[in-house]
This record gives C-alpha cells, sequence and structure tokens, in this order.
C-alpha cells in the first residue's frame, strides 16, 4: 500500500512538473530570432542573427551578419539550412498562383529588398527585384483569378503601402496612406487591406480596398497601432494591439482593441499596460486569436476575442513576445499548440494552450446583454439588459460584412436590467451581430434572422 501511495504521489509530481510551464525553449542556430512562419504543409521557417532586430526603434545603419534562414519539417525538431544567407530575413510570403515560388523581404547594407525563389527557397534571385531605402517589413501575395499582387508595408517611410506585380515593373505606392505601416492582414470576405499605421503623434488602422481608403472613426485616438487582424469568420470583427508614445518618447502599451463593426469604432478589450505586437488568427479553427503581448507574455483567445488568457509560464523574466506563429494542426479540447518569438530569449513552443472562456458571452461587468429571445427570430425580438448605470442607450444589427442594418434610440436605460421589445426587423435570413452602444460601452451577441 505505501509503494502504491509513493508511486501515485511520484506520478502527480511529474503531471505537475509537466504543466508547470506553459511555454518550453526550442534549441535553434541562432542566438536571436528575428521571425517564425509556417507556409504551406506546415514548413517552419525560422530567420535569425547573431544581434536581435527591434523594428520599433530599428537602426538601418547597423550591419546585422545576414544570417538568412532554416527550415523545418517537424515543427522545429531539426533543422536545415541556411538559405539566403548573407540577408537578415525580415518576412517571407508564398505565391498564391505557385507555391513553389517565395518572396522575401532581406535586410542588406542598410537597405531592404524583394528577393524571389522558385525552387520553394533553396536558391534565391542574387539581387533584389526590388529595393527601398526605408524598413519594409510585411510582405503578403493577393490572387485576383490569375493575376496576383503583393503588397509590402514599411516602416520610416511616410510610404507605408507598396504595391506591385510578381515582375515588379511597376511599383504603386498609395497617395492616401500617409503613415509608416507596422502591419498589413488581408480580408477575403471583405476583399480589403487592414493596415496598422502611425501617423505623427496618433495611429489608426486603414482600410484599402484598391479603389478606396478607409480610415476608423472613433476609440484609438491618440494611439500607435502596432498589429492587426481581421475576422475569417466574423469578417466584422477585427483586432488591434496598440500602444501610445508619451512626450518623453516613451512607449507605453495600451492592449488589445476590438471593432465588431468593421473598423468604424473600436472598444477596449484586455491588456492594459502591455504593448500588443502581433495578432494572429488560427489558420482553420478560426474562433482562436493569439496575441503577442510584448513583457505580458501570449494572449490567447477561443472565442472570437471575447475573452483573453494571458500565458507566459516557462519565458524568463525580462522575456518580451514580438510574435507569434500557429501551424495549422488538428486540435483538441486542450487547446492550440503557439510558438512565441522573444526579442533576446528565443523561440519557445507552447502546450496546449486556451481560454477559460469557451464559449461567446459578454465579459463585460458593468453592461451586459441578459437574453435574446426568439434566437433564431423571426420578425421580432426580446431583448434584456443589465447596466450599472442609467444613460441612453442605442441598438444597432450589423451583417457579416459590417454594413448596420437596423438601428434604434432606444432612450433612457435605467440602472439595473432592462427589457424592451423589437417589431417589425424586416431583415433577410442570415447572421448578424445585435449591438447595444452607450456614449463609452458597446457590447454584442450573436443573432440568426429565420423568418
Amino acid at each position: 500500500m505505501r509503494n502504491k501511495i509513493i508511486l501515485l504521489f511520484v506520478i502527480l509530481l511529474t503531471f505537475k512538473f509537466a504543466f508547470s510551464n506553459d511555454f518550453e525553449q526550442i534549441p535553434t542556430p541562432y542566438k536571436y530570432i528575428h521571425k517564425v512562419k509556417f507556409l504551406d504543409n506546415n514548413l517552419m521557417i525560422l530567420s535569425g542573427d547573431s544581434a536581435y532586430i527591434d523594428l520599433t526603434t530599428f537602426n538601418p545603419f547597423i550591419q546585422y551578419v545576414g544570417g538568412g534562414f532554416f527550415t523545418s519539417t517537424d515543427m522545429g525538431v531539426k533543422f536545415e539550412g541556411p538559405y539566403f544567407d548573407g540577408n537578415t530575413l525580415l518576412d517571407i510570403t508564398q505565391s498564391k498562383l505557385k507555391t513553389d515560388r517565395l518572396f522575401a523581404i532581406g535586410a542588406k547594407f542598410g537597405r531592404t529588398g524583394i528577393y524571389e525563389s522558385n525552387d520553394m527557397g533553396k536558391t534565391w534571385s542574387f539581387l533584389p527585384k526590388y529595393e527601398e531605402p526605408s524598413i519594409m517589413n510585411k510582405i503578403i501575395t493577393i490572387a485576383d483569378g490569375a493575376t496576383e499582387s503583393i503588397f509590402i508595408s514599411n516602416l520610416n517611410s511616410s510610404d507605408g503601402l507598396i504595391i506591385s506585380q510578381p515582375n515588379f515593373d511597376n511599383v504603386i505606392k498609395p497617395k492616401s496612406i500617409q503613415s509608416q505601416v507596422y502591419d498589413i492582414k488581408y480580408s477575403n470576405q471583405l476583399k480589403r487591406l487592414f493596415l496598422a499605421s502611425d501617423h505623427n503623434e496618433h495611429g489608426r488602422v486603414v482600410q484599402f480596398s484598391g479603389k478606396e481608403t478607409l480610415k476608423d472613426i472613433s476609440g484609438l485616438e491618440k494611439l500607435r497601432v502596432l498589429s492587426v487582424q481581421p475576422s475569417t469568420s466574423n469578417p466584422a470583427y477585427i483586432y488591434a494591439g496598440v500602444d501610445s508614445i508619451t512626450f518623453s518618447k516613451v512607449a507605453v502599451g495600451k492592449g488589445i482593441y476590438m471593432s465588431i463593426d468593421t473598423g468604424k469604432t473600436w472598444k477596449y478589450l484586455t491588456g492594459s499596460g502591455m504593448r500588443v505586437f502581433d495578432i494572429q488568427e488560427h489558420p482553420t479553427e478560426t474562433n482562436y486569436i493569439v496575441a503577442a503581448m510584448g513583457a505580458g507574455g501570449v494572449g490567447i483567445s477561443s472565442n472570437f476575442g471575447q475573452y483573453f488568457e494571458i500565458y507566459r509560464g516557462g519565458l524568463p523574466k525580462d522575456a518580451e513576445v514580438r510574435s507569434v506563429a500557429i501551424p495549422n494542426i488538428q486540435i483538441d479540447a486542450l487547446g492550440i499548440i503557439v510558438y512565441p518569438v522573444t526579442l533576446e530569449h528565443g523561440v519557445y513552443k507552447s502546450r496546449p494552450l486556451t481560454s477559460s472562456v469557451n464559449h461567446t458571452t459578454e465579459v463585460n461587468s458593468d453592461f451586459r446583454i441578459e437574453l435574446i429571445s426568439p434566437n433564431p427570430a423571426p420578425n421580432y425580438l426580446n431583448i434584456e439588459f443589465y447596466i450599472t448605470q442609467s444613460t441612453e442607450v442605442e441598438l444597432l444589427i450589423i451583417n457579416n460584412i459590417g454594413q448596420i442594418v437596423f438601428s434604434s434610440e432606444l432612450g433612457l436605460a435605467r440602472e439595473g436590467y432592462n427589457s424592451l421589445s423589437i417589431d417589425d426587423i424586416n431583415l433577410p435570413n442570415g447572421s448578424y451581430q445585435l449591438l447595444l452602444k452607450t456614449n463609452k460601452i458597446i457590447v454584442n451577441k450573436n443573432l440568426i434572422i429565420n423568418n
């Protein structure tokens, strides 16, 4: 009996030790890691150097060694390379029309250039196809039928967006975007680019469709947007990671903001005091949103950003998470695998992580929607909500591309529980977002119309 108790105790200790850390460092060929990215078939790209690069304070006159990148086909157990040697790889993307074709941003001699490979990164063009004295930092490709376009974000320049065809014969810099751009993402559903921009003393999320440029209306005043991510499952949902700059030029983290009306208005979610450098959506399980939250660690949401759990167990005390990479592997109830990249402490692999709130729910305690009935709804709705302070409330219903399709001024809501009925909605069948707004807070729930 005594031996069984000892064995059980050892098992429990082993289990506790195994899950005491959220992250485990991966041995790599580099001292410092610049980029981790997963391409098709989970080919892992790992770039690094003997010195680290902080793109928020990048000095183009520092001569980096140019360590190129290594690849791994087993999630970072073994690495092959280096490839692209002599260049410092800042970003890499894959052609949408020819999967063996890659485009990379390489830094060399104080300039950044776009290089091309046609054998999945084994060999590269000796000379850049395009070059800039500023810092090109992110690159994506978008295909429209048989036509492919390349979009590049640009730092330390008012020409924050660069557009080209793969041959780079005709490069366009839209004059409507006069700001430096930290991040660039594309929404297939909305057919728009989303840019995390910084201009003078304020930032914003800029949307670019090729024909028009849209800028957010409110919620991000006096903030600097470092990262952006549109949702695939809910096209009206957009996430932004932000900070602000004090008069003494000190960066202060402001956390994650979210828009549920396609970037028109924004509300604070979480991470006050944390600089959010990167936000990524899982490639297939799009309810998972992952954020690189600087000194805070890694933020995980498993319910489309409504609630984030923050992890940093196993990371060094002074480690700042600057980016995250998510392999496209099947997940289970324990969550997803994440690869955070730190500024000076290498790359880590997580155990399966999730958030403790795994369903879409309202987490604001001052203002919340208690009930929508019926849901699915026919031509009418009953809504019950709670608010801690008497204030004017407006109701909005938004379709899946962010358009306001129904609105109503509800008037003054009393402190405590409120109920109301809405008749004659007259909306097509489908999925929507129902919003209740005050002058300070927005709350929302999913709504299905089924006449």
